[in-house]
């Protein structure tokens, strides 16, 4: 993913599952709800590990701090409309993480 001044640029699709760290069994979250609202982006995030979880509807440039993983900022979504009668895909949200002190991020998130 890219890295920019603000943390590292990760898209998420909808309903599909988003390993943050290099542990098997650590936080996971999902997205839903990306949408536009009276013209403002929003999407719903939620997840996290034994640590804690965080469950978050936020707005283009809204951020949600997990203790112990970092800040997700939300820069930006790209809303997917569905044909009537098909589904799967899903619009896309796209965070900037900045990761907690210690915290290792998943390693494919950096290609």
């Amino acid at each position: 993913m890219n890295h920019n001044s603000s943390g590292i640029l990760i898209p998420a699709q909808e309903m599909t599952v988003l390993h943050l760290g290099d542990d098997p069994d650590g936080p996971r979250y999902t997205v839903s709800g990306v949408r536009i609202e009276h013209g403002v982006q929003k999407t719903h995030l939620r997840g996290g590990a034994k640590s804690g979880r965080i469950e978050r509807t936020l707005q283009a440039g809204e951020s949600v701090t997990h203790p112990g993983v970092g800040t997700l900022t939300l820069v930006h979504i790209r809303v997917h409309v569905r044909t009537p009668g098909r589904t799967g895909g899903g619009g896309i949200a796209t965070f900037a993480f900045d990761p907690a002190p210690g915290f290792t991020i998943n390693p494919a998130l950096l290609t």
